[in-house]
């Protein structure tokens, strides 16, 4: 209620409130509704799968004195439950509307057709929807490539190896490429195996991983507990959380400042963690910083708490990797891959670069080859759908949704372990995975000599230009 108290003195809407406000001063004001039904006797929805209750009363009242209504979408794509979309919608509208005249639309120009048969035995498992038949006038095309990696590292190899195969023998742009993955925090293994060889590469709808906030402010309390002379990573963790700290003091101003309560506690805290530091490895040294800031009830109440949080699970499966170096040692490593992993991401002016991306922002988008990484149970589909029906049902619609993103080539791959969140899992492959006729499925394993290990280390970065 104090959210809501404040917009009202405020005088303002969110952009809840501006559909449900409607909605209510339309079913409350006669006068008022059919003014707008007759100013807008003919309606039209695009991605009417996508509706929300909010939305759905809207369009319901607008068009209801003239019944001319005409709404496009896809039952089979609707993937946002999550903030409210009810695919029931259109699957209800021939019930709402038994006059309404249905065109099923059921030719793909898109994708081959193996790629297009994939998706569709995916997708036939969903009990809540309708069954179509999709088809296409496309060549056969390639099949569908499984990739069993042994690791998240693995997996980044392979695609790298195969983004420089097809380049190299089909001609294609970077541009032309697409990694889609189930949530921001898997972004992290395929960045860093791209930065490793210099593939030019953009994350769409979102930052690169360690250009993310969470990750920045907690590489600056890193780098403040290594270098108590690093002034830049004072200044962007002095107030972070918020502890009535400014600006860091000068010089000539530390000693006043030291007898102010906040400066000392501020104080006191980088002591306490740069003596940890000399006994603690990486990993428990940073969940040190985080438990001692709050650092994590603060990021849950920023915008998109959650995902961001996710973000701080994954670092942990980097400061692994330095934990088995004696302390104080694994910290300096640590900042120094870091540094080189975030030199290297460069502000992105070219327009030719490999797309990284949620499934979720892939939507409506196209690319000659995609890749969907971490197809394993727990991740894809997402730990938090596994006991829940219609959960399930929405993660297998999402799958569908980033399989039909690819033209000509499609890849999906599994590890057999994962370090993620930093914890080492292994989780079985995705049940979407056994849902593909075996006839259409090219199944390549680690063993094959995409690139050696030693080979991919030494390669030099290559002008993609």
């Amino acid at each position: 209620m104090v959210y809501q108290d404040k917009l009202k003195n405020n005088n303002a809407f969110d952009f809840d409130d501006l559909l449900m406000q409607v909605v209510l001063l339309l079913k409350n004001t006669p006068s008022v509704l059919e003014k707008y039904q007759k100013r807008w006797q003919y309606i039209l929805v695009d991605e009417y799968q996508d509706t929300n209750f909010a939305q759905y009363a809207l369009i319901s009242l607008l068009s209801e004195k003239h019944k001319n209504i005409f709404v496009v979408g896809d039952f089979d794509q609707s993937i946002y439950k999550w903030r409210g979309a009810d695919f029931r919608n259109i699957l209800n509208f021939e019930h709402e509307h038994p006059d309404c005249r249905v065109i099923v639309l059921e030719e793909n120009y898109r994708s081959t057709q193996n790629i297009l048969a994939a998706a569709a035995q995916v997708i036939s498992k969903n009990l809540e929807r309708k069954d179509k038949n999709l088809w296409t006038n496309n060549p056969t095309g390639a099949p569908i490539v499984l990739y069993e990696a042994l690791n998240e590292k693995d997996e980044g190899k392979f695609i790298v190896s195969e983004i420089r195969k097809l380049i190299a023998e089909f001609k294609l742009r970077l541009s032309d490429f697409a990694v889609l993955y189930r949530t921001n925090a898997q972004s992290r293994a395929v960045e860093e195996a791209f930065l490793r060889v210099g593939l030019p590469y953009k994350v769409v709808g979102a930052t690169k991983f360690y250009d993310r906030k969470e990750i920045k402010d907690l590489l600056a309390y890193l780098r403040i507990i290594h270098n108590p002379n690093d002034l830049l990573s004072l200044e962007r963790i002095i107030n972070v959380p918020p502890r009535g700290l400014r600006q860091p003091p000068t010089a000539n101003q530390r000693p006043i400042l030291k007898k102010l309560q906040a400066w000392e506690n501020f104080n006191n805290l980088l002591d306490e963690l740069r003596q940890e530091n000399k006994a603690l490895p990486l990993t428990g040294l940073l969940k040190l910083i985080i438990e001692k800031t709050k650092y994590e009830d603060y990021i849950l109440g920023q915008e998109n708490g959650e995902a961001r949080l996710e973000n701080i699970e994954e670092i942990f499966s980097v400061t692994q990797k330095f934990d088995a170096l004696p302390p104080p040692d694994g910290l300096g490593a640590f900042l120094e891959e870091a540094a080189l992993l975030q030199n290297s991401d460069e502000v992105e002016t070219e327009k030719n670069l490999v797309n990284l991306m949620t499934i979720h922002c892939a939507k409506g988008l196209e690319f000659s080859a995609v890749f969907v990484v971490g197809c394993e149970e727990g991740i894809f589909p997402h730990s938090k759908s596994l006991l829940d029906k219609t959960q399930t049902e929405e993660e297998r619609r999402l799958c569908y949704v980033g399989m039909t993103r690819a033209k000509n080539l499609l890849y999906l791959s599994f590890a057999e372990k994962r370090l993620f969140f930093g914890s080492l899992i292994t989780n079985p492959p995705s049940r979407f995975l056994s849902e593909i006729s075996e006839n259409i499925v090219l199944v390549r394993h680690s063993s094959d000599k995409y690139l050696s290990g030693q080979e991919f280390c030494e390669t030099p970065p290559e002008d993609y230009s």
